[in-house]
């Protein structure tokens, strides 16, 4: 038995192996466990444009600092555990915050997947404004600082949980978005206009 058990994962997965996972849980399949709403931090970056080849030293005043903000909190006594509140600015942030979040997560357009989703996040940003705190050394309170950027990074999340659930769009939304994307670049006939022909031909 494991008191207080929590586990991290960190990693990377090929977009075509997740895209499979992710149908099967999004149709009721055996994966639909709610595993896929528990990866809370779960981002889909675009490629960069190009890429540059980059011979760099490591930044060891960063790993330095790093290394200290983990030690400090490993050495945390676990018998008498830190109970941090969010300071009056932090808690009125929070609790506009959330309202926001239930009402959003209530909206009749919004997938099941999201709701569940999102429904998470009620307690991931109080657990990344601590996360924050805890960083930076605060053993008293939550500042509205580290409340307000837990906020931000939920908004940045948001994004990319929209993006993931998107990916399971059928053949002629994924078309679409292909075209969207050439579009958006410039991309246009010499006439200014262009046919259904014309976009076949240029693939």
């Amino acid at each position: 038995h494991v008191p207080h058990a929590c586990i991290s994962l960190f990693g990377g997965i090929q977009p075509a192996r997740w895209r499979a996972y992710l149908a099967d849980a999004l149709r009721d399949g055996p994966s639909n466990d709610g595993l896929v709403q528990r990866f809370q931090l779960i981002v889909w970056p675009d490629a960069p444009p190009g890429w540059k080849y980059t011979d760099r030293k490591p930044d060891m005043d960063a790993v330095d600092r790093a290394e200290q903000v983990y030690r400090r909190i490993a050495a945390l006594d676990t018998a008498t555990p830190l109970r941090l509140q969010f300071d009056d600015e932090a808690q009125a942030l929070f609790e506009q915050w959330l309202t926001d979040l239930e009402q959003r997560i209530r909206d009749e357009g919004l997938s099941p997947h999201m709701q569940a989703h999102l429904a998470k996040y009620r307690s991931l940003m109080p657990t990344l404004a601590l996360l924050f705190a805890l960083a930076d050394g605060r053993t008293e309170c939550v500042p509205i600082s580290h409340a307000q950027l837990a906020c931000d990074w939920c908004d940045y999340l948001v994004t990319h949980a929209n993006r993931i659930y998107s990916s399971q769009a059928g053949p002629e939304l994924q078309a679409a978005i292909a075209l969207s994307k050439r579009l958006a670049k410039g991309w246009m006939c010499d006439e200014g206009v262009f046919t259904v022909r014309d976009v076949y031909r240029k693939c």
